[in-house]
């Protein structure tokens, strides 16, 4: 994708803990419909320190 901004993008939740050994974070969702972002496939990641990363999205529950 290149150069990402986080001006192009919009916040769908925040991280409140990673979960087990494989990388599983527990995000709680900005929207009150939980199922709203069920059909996201990826997802960036802005850190506080200014990292950007990409992760797949395996499942929503």
């Amino acid at each position: 994708m290149g150069e990402w901004r986080k001006e192009d993008f919009v916040a769908v939740g925040y991280i409140v803990k990673t979960h087990g050994i494989k990388g599983d974070i527990k995000v709680i969702s900005l929207s009150d419909n939980p199922r709203r972002y069920s059909t996201l496939k990826k997802v960036c990641i802005f850190t506080k320190s200014g990292m950007t990363k990409e992760y797949h999205i395996e499942r929503v529950i």
